[in-house]
């Protein structure tokens, strides 16, 4: 995957639950939820390795403070 860019004040984050093959609509929910508990918008985000068709293990992604 290509790296995400971090812009300054911003936080790079991962979610990968290691037992979870869930839709690309999923995890970018999941970093949207994860980014508001903080204050921050979800800026960019990519999707793990998959683990089956249309499915995948994770998110990987930048929050930016609000």
């Amino acid at each position: 995957a290509d790296a995400l860019l971090v812009p300054p004040g911003c936080r790079f984050q991962h979610l990968h639950p290691g037992s979870e093959c869930k839709s690309h609509d999923f995890w970018k929910i999941k970093a949207e939820e994860k980014c508001k508990d903080q204050d921050a918008n979800l800026r960019y985000y990519g999707v793990l390795l998959p683990c089956n068709t249309g499915l995948f293990t994770g998110v990987e992604f930048v929050c930016c403070p609000v």
